[in-house]
C-alpha cells in the first residue's frame, strides 16, 4: 500500500510491513533492471534527484543504491554517476533457458490451435475438441456496420498510432465497464493497459516478476498456455489445490500465484464467493500477488458468477490482485484485444515494459472494441451467445450419454470446456487412438506441471454444431472401444 502523502510521486509501493524503505526501493530498482526496463549502461538519477522526486531522504536513496551496487547490478563512476551494469552476473544467469518448443512438452499450444476444425463438413477431416475457440455463429453480426461507421467518422485516427498503454478512450471504458458480470472495474484509465490479447498481458506480468529459477504457484490443473509461458522464462512451477492453497515454506515463496477462478481452463469450475475471499486472505497472509486470468467470465449459462477477485480485493486488506481480460472469447479471437488491470505502481511499469514488445496494439481493433463498450452492442451480443454456448454444452453432454456413457464429465455453469475422465483408460493412450479415428482433444497431463499420466481429458464444446459433436463423439467412442479390445487381448 502506497503511503497517501507519497502516492502522487512514488513509483513503487511502500508497505508498512515490507521492511526498511531503502530495501523496498532497492528491490523495486532490481525488478526494473531484471525486467529490462532499465538497461545496462543506463544512468540512474542522482541521489539528490531521486530523493526529491520520491519525497525521501538522500540517505535512504544512497542506501538503496548501495544495495543495488552490492548485487552487482550497478556501478558508480566518480564524477559521472551511477550506471546499470551486470558487473558480477554471468550471461547464463540472466538469460532464460531454451523455451519449451526447443525442448518440446507433451502437447504444444500451437498444435492444439492448428488442429481446430475447418468450417466445411468432410468425412476425412479431423474433428478437434482441443481448441478453446469461439463458435463461428457467435461472431458479432454487426462488425461490418461498426467498421463502416468508424471509417466514416474518424478514419485517420483508426489507422494512426496510439500510446503503448492503449487508446485512452478505450482505457476509460474498460475502467468503467460494469454489467451483470463485471470483468474489470477501475478508478482511472491509469490502472488499465491494453494488450495484444490476454497472452501478452500474462507475458508482461511474467517478464516483470520473474527471474530465471524463480518460483510460480499455479492451481492444479492449470492452463496449458500459462504453463508453457512460465517454463519458457525459466520458472520453477509449483501447483496446489485452489480451494486449499499452501506454500511449501516461506523461504520458497513464489513470485506470484496464477489462477483462473471463473469457468477455469481446463476444469470449468467456478470458485464460490467464500472460496474467493479465502484466496484473497491467502494472498494477504503471504504478501503474494494473485494474477487473475478471466477470459470466460461473461459466458455464464444460468446465473452470473460471484464477483471477481479484483472486485473483492478491496475488502481484504493486504490482498494483491492483478487482473487479465480479453475479448477473444466473447467477440472474436482475431481482434487480439486484451487488457491488464493492476494497481499502481505495477500498471505504469507494465505500460513501460510493453514498449519493448510492441509500440502499440492494433488501432482499428481498439476502435472496434470501443464501439461495443460505448453502445448497447456488447450486452446485446452477450445475450445472444450465452444461450448458444449453453445449448452446445447440452449437445455435447447428450452426445456423451448416447455414444460414450462411461465418460464421466462435470457440467460447468459457463465457459467452453468439459473436464472428463474415462476410468481405466489413460488419456494419452486415448489421445493417440482418437487421432487414428479423426478426432482429438486436450489430454489431461498437458495441464499438470509434471505431465503425469492420468485419465483426465478436456473437451471444448464451443465451436461445434450438433452434427460435428455427434460425429466427433462417435469417433471417440470407437477409439475407446479399440483400446478396451486391445487391453482384453493382452490379458488373454
Amino acid at each position: 500500500m502506497i503511503e497517501p502523502h507519497l502516492q502522487p510521486f512514488c513509483p513503487f509501493g511502500i508497505s508498512k510491513g515490507g521492511g526498511p524503505i531503502y530495501k523496498q526501493l532497492a528491490t523495486f530498482l532490481e525488478g526494473l533492471i531484471h525486467s529490462s526496463i532499465l538497461h545496462p549502461g543506463e544512468r540512474l538519477p542522482s541521489e539528490r534527484e531521486l530523493a526529491i522526486l520520491l519525497g525521501l531522504s538522500r540517505t535512504t536513496v544512497s542506501a538503496a543504491y548501495g544495495e543495488v551496487i552490492a548485487l552487482g547490478l550497478a556501478v558508480t563512476h566518480v564524477g559521472k554517476g551511477t550506471f546499470v551494469e551486470f558487473a558480477e552476473y554471468e550471461v547464463a544467469s540472466v538469460v532464460p533457458p531454451p523455451p519449451p518448443w526447443a525442448q518440446p512438452s507433451l502437447v504444444l499450444l500451437d498444435h492444439v490451435l492448428a488442429t481446430s476444425t475447418p468450417p466445411l463438413h468432410d468425412e476425412q477431416r479431423l474433428i478437434s475438441f482441443a481448441a478453446g475457440i469461439p463458435a463461428p455463429e457467435a461472431f458479432p453480426v454487426d462488425m461490418d456496420e461498426i467498421v463502416r461507421h468508424i471509417m466514416a467518422t474518424h478514419p485517420a485516427a483508426a489507422f494512426g498510432s496510439t500510446p503503448a498503454a492503449g487508446l485512452p478512450e478505450l482505457r476509460d471504458q474498460l475502467a468503467l465497464w460494469t454489467m451483470p458480470y463485471s470483468i474489470i472495474r477501475a478508478e482511472t484509465r491509469e490502472e488499465v493497459v491494453v494488450t495484444t490479447g490476454a497472452q501478452q498481458a500474462l507475458d508482461l506480468v511474467t517478464r516483470f516478476f520473474l527471474h530465471p529459477g524463480d518460483t510460480v504457484l499455479v492451481e492444479r490443473p492449470t492452463a496449458l498456455g500459462a504453463l508453457q509461458l512460465f517454463k519458457a522464462y525459466g520458472a520453477h512451477v509449483l501447483d496446489c489445490d485452489l480451494t486449499e492453497p499452501v506454500l511449501p515454506s516461506r523461504q520458497q515463496k513464489p513470485r506470484f500465484f496464477y489462477v483462473m477462478p471463473t469457468w477455469q481452463n481446463p476444469s470449468g469450475r467456478c470458485l464460490s464467493h467464500a472460496e474467493r475471499l479465502a484466496l484473497l486472505h491467502f494472498s494477504a497472509d503471504y504478501e503474494l500477488p494473485i494474477i487473475e486470468d478471466d477470459p470466460y467470465g461473461p459466458i455464464w449459462f444460468d446465473a452470473p458468477p460471484p464477483p471477481s477477485l479484483w472486485e473483492l480485493a478491496s475488502s481484504v486488506p493486504g490482498a494483491i490482485v492483478i487482473s487479465l481480460g480479453t475479448v477473444s472469447k466473447i467477440l472474436a479471437t482475431g481482434l487480439r484485444i486484451g487488457w491488464l488491470r493492476s494497481p499502481q505502481p505495477y500498471a505504469a511499469a507494465f505500460a513501460q515494459l510493453k514498449q519493448t514488445a510492441d509500440l502499440h496494439t492494433n488501432t482499428l481493433a481498439q476502435w472496434i472494441v470501443l464501439e461495443y463498450l460505448t453502445t448497447p452492442r456488447l450486452d446485446q451480443h452477450l445475450a445472444r451467445i450465452r444461450p448458444l454456448y449453453r445449448e452446445r454444452r447440452q449437445t455435447m453432454l447428450k452426445a456423451i450419454e448416447r455414444f460414450l456413457p462411461e465418460l464421466s464429465c462435470h457440467a460447468p455453469g459457463g465457459g467452453f470446456y468439459l473436464w472428463c475422465t474415462l476410468k481405466g483408460i489413460k488419456s494419452l493412450d486415448l489421445y493417440a487412438a482418437a487421432q487414428q479415428h479423426g478426432v482429438t482433444f486436450l489430454p489431461g497431463p498437458s495441464c499438470y506441471i509434471d505431465d503425469e499420466e492420468n485419465e483426465w481429458l478436456r473437451l471444448s464444446f464451443a465451436a461445434h454444431d450438433l452434427e460435428d459433436t455427434d460425429e466427433g463423439m462417435r469417433r471417440l467412442a470407437r477409439a475407446a472401444a479399440d483400446l478396451q479390445t486391445e487391453k482384453t487381448r493382452k490379458r488373454a
